[in-house]
Protein backbone atom coordinates (compact mmCIF):
# COMPACT_ATOMS: atom_id res chain seq x y z
CA UNK A 1 0.00 0.00 0.00
CA UNK A 2 1.21 3.10 -0.93
CA UNK A 3 0.96 5.92 2.24
CA UNK A 4 0.66 8.89 0.47
CA UNK A 5 -2.53 11.14 0.11
CA UNK A 6 -5.19 8.66 -0.63
CA UNK A 7 -3.88 5.89 -0.14
CA UNK A 8 -4.33 3.37 -3.12
CA UNK A 9 -7.31 4.42 -4.55
CA UNK A 10 -7.75 2.22 -7.32
CA UNK A 11 -7.24 -1.24 -5.02
CA UNK A 12 -10.26 0.74 -2.76
CA UNK A 13 -12.72 1.18 -5.42
CA UNK A 14 -11.90 -2.01 -6.78
CA UNK A 15 -11.41 -4.80 -3.67
CA UNK A 16 -14.60 -6.01 -3.79
CA UNK A 17 -13.85 -7.41 -7.19
CA UNK A 18 -10.49 -9.24 -6.33
CA UNK A 19 -12.37 -11.26 -3.94
CA UNK A 20 -11.98 -15.16 -4.09
CA UNK A 21 -15.71 -15.63 -5.11
CA UNK A 22 -15.16 -12.99 -8.09
CA UNK A 23 -12.06 -14.67 -9.13
CA UNK A 24 -13.95 -18.22 -9.17
CA UNK A 25 -16.66 -16.61 -11.54
CA UNK A 26 -14.15 -15.14 -13.96
CA UNK A 27 -11.48 -17.56 -14.12
CA UNK A 28 -13.46 -21.04 -14.05
CA UNK A 29 -17.13 -20.82 -14.35
CA UNK A 30 -17.36 -18.38 -17.29
CA UNK A 31 -14.52 -20.16 -19.36
CA UNK A 32 -16.40 -23.51 -19.28
CA UNK A 33 -19.92 -21.37 -19.80
CA UNK A 34 -19.79 -21.82 -23.27
CA UNK A 35 -19.03 -25.67 -23.42
CA UNK A 36 -22.40 -26.98 -24.77
CA UNK A 37 -22.37 -29.86 -22.18
CA UNK A 38 -23.54 -32.48 -25.19
CA UNK A 39 -21.15 -33.98 -27.87
CA UNK A 40 -21.44 -31.94 -31.20
CA UNK A 41 -20.19 -31.62 -34.26
CA UNK A 42 -18.58 -28.43 -36.20
CA UNK A 43 -21.13 -26.58 -37.78
CA UNK A 44 -23.34 -27.42 -34.64
CA UNK A 45 -25.23 -23.53 -32.59
CA UNK A 46 -26.91 -23.83 -29.18
CA UNK A 47 -27.40 -21.17 -26.21
CA UNK A 48 -26.41 -21.67 -22.48
CA UNK A 49 -26.95 -19.11 -19.70
CA UNK A 50 -24.66 -18.51 -16.51
CA UNK A 51 -26.36 -16.96 -13.31
CA UNK A 52 -23.53 -15.19 -11.41
CA UNK A 53 -23.35 -12.62 -8.63
CA UNK A 54 -21.45 -9.45 -10.04
CA UNK A 55 -19.73 -7.55 -7.47
CA UNK A 56 -20.75 -4.20 -9.11
CA UNK A 57 -23.58 -5.42 -10.34
CA UNK A 58 -25.27 -7.39 -8.42
CA UNK A 59 -27.27 -11.09 -9.34
CA UNK A 60 -26.68 -11.44 -13.17
CA UNK A 61 -27.50 -13.67 -16.25
CA UNK A 62 -24.99 -14.34 -18.91
CA UNK A 63 -26.91 -15.40 -22.03
CA UNK A 64 -24.65 -17.07 -24.80
CA UNK A 65 -25.21 -17.85 -28.66
CA UNK A 66 -22.69 -20.61 -29.53
CA UNK A 67 -20.84 -22.01 -32.60
CA UNK A 68 -18.69 -24.60 -32.82
CA UNK A 69 -16.50 -23.44 -35.73
CA UNK A 70 -13.72 -25.73 -36.67
CA UNK A 71 -11.06 -28.29 -35.24
CA UNK A 72 -7.51 -26.63 -35.94
CA UNK A 73 -3.67 -28.40 -34.78
CA UNK A 74 -1.29 -26.00 -32.69
CA UNK A 75 1.05 -27.27 -30.98
CA UNK A 76 0.84 -30.75 -31.21
CA UNK A 77 -2.77 -30.54 -29.84
CA UNK A 78 -6.18 -30.79 -31.51
CA UNK A 79 -8.49 -27.68 -30.63
CA UNK A 80 -11.81 -26.88 -31.10
CA UNK A 81 -13.02 -23.60 -32.13
CA UNK A 82 -16.41 -21.61 -30.28
CA UNK A 83 -17.35 -18.55 -31.12
CA UNK A 84 -20.14 -16.69 -29.19
CA UNK A 85 -22.02 -13.94 -28.60
CA UNK A 86 -24.48 -12.90 -25.89
CA UNK A 87 -25.22 -10.33 -23.50
CA UNK A 88 -25.18 -9.91 -19.56
CA UNK A 89 -28.70 -9.02 -17.98
CA UNK A 90 -29.63 -8.07 -14.66
CA UNK A 91 -31.59 -11.05 -12.98
CA UNK A 92 -34.80 -10.49 -11.95
CA UNK A 93 -35.00 -8.86 -8.69
CA UNK A 94 -31.67 -7.87 -8.49
CA UNK A 95 -30.79 -5.30 -6.37
CA UNK A 96 -27.38 -4.27 -7.51
CA UNK A 97 -24.77 -3.72 -4.50
CA UNK A 98 -23.89 -0.12 -3.08
CA UNK A 99 -21.34 1.34 -5.25
CA UNK A 100 -18.02 2.04 -3.76
CA UNK A 101 -18.24 6.12 -4.34
CA UNK A 102 -22.10 6.05 -3.38
CA UNK A 103 -23.57 6.15 -6.94
CA UNK A 104 -26.81 4.17 -7.23
CA UNK A 105 -25.78 2.19 -10.99
CA UNK A 106 -28.29 0.09 -13.04
CA UNK A 107 -27.12 -2.10 -16.11
CA UNK A 108 -28.80 -0.38 -19.26
CA UNK A 109 -27.25 -2.57 -21.64
CA UNK A 110 -23.55 -5.02 -22.20
CA UNK A 111 -23.47 -6.97 -25.36
CA UNK A 112 -19.87 -9.87 -25.84
CA UNK A 113 -18.79 -11.55 -28.51
CA UNK A 114 -15.66 -14.20 -28.34
CA UNK A 115 -14.18 -17.13 -29.24
CA UNK A 116 -12.70 -20.33 -26.95
CA UNK A 117 -10.10 -22.80 -27.98
CA UNK A 118 -10.81 -26.05 -26.43
CA UNK A 119 -8.86 -29.28 -25.94
CA UNK A 120 -10.46 -31.55 -27.63
CA UNK A 121 -9.16 -34.67 -25.62
CA UNK A 122 -9.38 -33.02 -22.44
CA UNK A 123 -12.38 -30.75 -22.80
CA UNK A 124 -10.73 -28.11 -21.31
CA UNK A 125 -10.85 -24.18 -22.80
CA UNK A 126 -6.95 -23.38 -22.70
CA UNK A 127 -7.28 -19.56 -24.81
CA UNK A 128 -9.36 -17.26 -25.89
CA UNK A 129 -10.57 -13.62 -26.57
CA UNK A 130 -14.00 -11.73 -25.98
CA UNK A 131 -15.10 -7.95 -26.65
CA UNK A 132 -17.73 -6.42 -24.94
CA UNK A 133 -19.94 -3.01 -24.85
CA UNK A 134 -21.50 -1.91 -21.87
CA UNK A 135 -23.87 0.77 -20.38
CA UNK A 136 -24.33 1.27 -16.92
CA UNK A 137 -26.37 4.30 -15.69
CA UNK A 138 -24.59 6.05 -12.23
CA UNK A 139 -26.62 8.40 -10.48
CA UNK A 140 -25.80 10.49 -7.76
CA UNK A 141 -28.31 10.39 -4.46
CA UNK A 142 -30.87 12.90 -4.28
CA UNK A 143 -29.47 15.45 -1.38
CA UNK A 144 -32.49 16.64 1.07
CA UNK A 145 -31.48 20.08 3.14
CA UNK A 146 -32.96 21.47 5.93
CA UNK A 147 -32.85 24.91 6.80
Amino acid sequence: MDDSAGGDMFYERMRDTFTADALRQEVYELRFAVLPGREVKVGDTWTREHRARNPRLGDVIYKYDCKFERVEEKDGRRLAVVTYTGKLEEAPGNTPPPNPMGLKQSLKSWTFRGSASVDVKSAQPIAGSEESTSQIELTAAARTSSR
